[in-house]
């Protein structure tokens, strides 16, 4: 792969591969070494013309925290991403981090793979057909996890009235 689309690449899909793997991992610094891990892996076993690019992204992370999780086999600790958030006005910055992590921690009481595939659907835009292919679940079964990781996350979120 030539160095410009590999850094295209990174540019395109990093961010948004740390925040599926911080949902995995609950570490920001474990979260970043698989991230790495998982680019390397694409820059050096991977053909520019794959035919799906990111969920093949999608499946070396997810096995790569797998992997990680069971090599520490210990509860990984929640870690903060205010680094990641992007700034405003100091008002509107402090109520949107704090609306952030209530949401935050609501979406980590549900279970891994309702997690993932929120975090897939809504804050990646993920058409549920990727999420299904990503994941080896089949459309449908996407579509009943989504339903029911929705009222699951809007019981947490009305426990703190975010």
């Amino acid at each position: 792969m030539e160095a410009n689309i590999l850094e295209e690449i990174y540019r395109r899909y990093s961010r948004e591969l740390f925040l599926y793997l911080y949902t995995l991992l609950r570490d920001t610094s474990a979260a970043e070494d698989i991230l790495q891990e998982t680019f390397l892996k694409a820059f050096l076993s991977l053909d520019k013309s794959h035919p799906n690019f990111r969920a093949w992204l999608y499946k070396v992370g997810k096995n790569e925290s797998l992997n990680y999780l069971k090599r520490q086999q210990r509860t990984v600790s929640e870690a903060d991403m205010e680094h990641y958030q992007e700034s405003g006005s100091p008002l509107d910055d402090f109520l949107q981090k704090e609306q952030n992590r209530l949401l935050m921690e609501a979406l980590m009481k549900l279970p891994i793979l309702s997690r993932e595939v929120l975090v897939m659907q809504y804050f990646f835009e993920m058409p549920q057909r990727e999420i299904a292919e990503i994941l080896d679940l089949s459309p449908g079964n996407v579509r009943i996890i989504v339903h029911r990781a929705k009222k699951e996350l809007k019981k947490e979120v009305e426990k703190h009235e975010i």
